[in-house]
């Protein structure tokens, strides 16, 4: 192992890898960051890995490294642009409400595996998310992966 690699690993265990919940990897290369992700990976199985990417072809082996999630900036800087010049307050709106300080809107996302298990197998209408605590589901994800926008209140909220 070359030097520069060791301190590579020494820099990831200072920073206590072992024990951090999440760790986003930045640097400019691909390459880097793919040593990032494989070093930080084996130093700590459990650890999210968001990972930048600047080439398309280097996104599936940044996957396969372990990024749980990978960030291509230009590109999706690319497409804001253009959804800007298309549909622009649709694009302010979200930020404003993905990007604001205020109380009054956000948007969170709930983990159907931390529901309370009185509510499993209920549907969005019996539990009266909006007459109870004010709050609309825009919004879900099946545990295959797929998401459901607007979810009908006949939708059963299942722990997956």
């Amino acid at each position: 192992m070359s030097v520069v690699m060791q301190e590579r690993d020494e820099v990831l265990q200072l920073a206590k890898i072992d024990t951090v919940k999440a760790i986003i990897a930045t640097v400019p290369s691909d390459a880097d960051n793919m040593f990032i992700i494989v070093t930080a990976r084996q130093l700590n199985e459990s650890l999210k890995i968001i990972s930048r990417c600047s080439e398309v072809n280097s996104e599936i082996k940044l996957r396969h490294a372990g990024a749980d999630n990978v960030v291509m900036p230009y590109l999706i800087g690319g497409q804001k642009m253009a959804k800007l010049v298309i549909e622009p307050d649709i694009v302010e709106f979200l930020d404003y409400i993905l990007l604001q300080s205020s109380r009054n809107v956000s948007l969170k996302g709930i983990s159907c595996k931390k529901m309370n298990k009185k509510l499993v197998g209920k549907t969005i209408k019996e539990i009266g998310s909006r007459d109870k605590t004010d709050v609309n589901i825009i919004g879900l994800r099946r545990g295959n992966g797929q998401y459901v926008f607007n979810p009908e209140p006949s939708t059963k909220l299942l722990s997956n």
